[in-house]
C-alpha cells in the first residue's frame, strides 16, 4: 500500500492519539473504514502502551464495543470519575 493510501506508517500509529502533527489523514471513522478487504494485526509485550479514545484504536474500540453493547473502557472511567 502507499504511503498516502495506508492511515498510518507504522504499528504504533494505531495507538497514537490524533494531533495536529498525526491527523486521521483517511477520515477512517469506523473499522469498515480502515480497509476494504481483510486486516488482522497482533502485537507482543506492548501491554502497557497507552490507549486513546482519539486514536485508530480508540475508534475500533467503539465501534466493537457498540456491536457488542459493551460499555467502553473509556465510558466507564468517565462515570467513575463524575461520582
Amino acid at each position: 500500500m502507499t504511503p498516502e493510501k495506508a492511515p498510518f506508517d507504522d504499528f504504533p500509529g494505531f495507538f497514537k492519539q490524533f494531533d495536529q502533527q498525526f491527523t486521521n489523514r483517511l477520515s477512517i471513522n469506523s473499522y469498515k473504514d480502515f480497509f476494504p478487504g481483510c486486516y488482522a494485526y497482533h502485537w507482543h509485550n506492548h501491554w502497557k502502551d497507552a490507549e486513546y479514545e482519539n486514536s485508530y484504536f480508540g475508534i475500533f474500540e467503539k465501534n466493537f464495543d457498540d456491536l457488542l453493547n459493551i460499555t467502553s473502557n473509556y465510558q466507564q472511567t468517565a462515570d467513575v470519575l463524575a461520582l
